[in-house]
C-alpha cells in the first residue's frame, strides 16, 4: 500500500514539476494513529514521512498534541461493535487485548445481539 502511494505520489510530482520547475524535492507524508512495527520503517523511501501514535507529540508538539488528545478523548468508539483496528487506536490498547476483545464477542454485530435479546423476551413472556 505504501509502495503504491509512493509511486502516486512521485509520479503527481513530476507531472507538477513541469508546472513548477522551481520545485526542488518532495516527500511523502504518512500520519497514522496506529504503532510503529519494528521493521515499517526500514521498508520505506528516504523521502517519506511516518508520523506514528509513538512519536505524534515529538512531531506536532505538546500545544497540537494536547489539543488532539483532548479531541480523541471526545470521540466515542463503542468496544462491543468496533473493529479490531479500532479498538487498537485506543490509548494503551496493546494489539492482543484488541484481538481478545474482538474475537470473544458474544455477538456478530448489534442486529445479531437485538435479534437474540428480542427472541430471550419473547421466551420469557410465554
Amino acid at each position: 500500500m505504501v509502495k503504491d502511494e509512493y509511486n502516486k505520489t512521485k509520479k503527481a510530482y513530476k507531472k507538477l514539476k513541469e508546472k513548477i520547475p522551481e520545485l526542488k524535492n518532495w516527500m511523502l507524508f504518512i500520519c497514522t494513529n496506529g504503532p510503529k512495527t519494528e521493521d515499517a520503517l526500514d521498508l520505506l523511501q528516504s523521502n517519506c514521512l511516518v508520523v506514528y501514535k509513538a512519536n505524534f507529540m515529538d512531531f506536532y508538539g505538546y500545544t497540537y498534541s494536547s489539543h488532539a488528545k483532548f479531541s480523541k478523548a471526545n470521540d466515542k468508539l463503542d468496544a462491543n461493535t468496533a473493529s479490531e483496528y479500532e479498538l487498537r487506536t485506543i490509548e494503551m490498547m496493546e494489539e492482543e487485548t484488541a484481538s481478545k476483545i474482538y474475537n470473544k464477542r458474544l455477538y456478530d454485530d448489534k442486529g445479531d445481539l437485538y435479534s437474540k435479546i428480542s427472541r430471550r423476551i419473547q421466551n420469557f413472556e410465554k
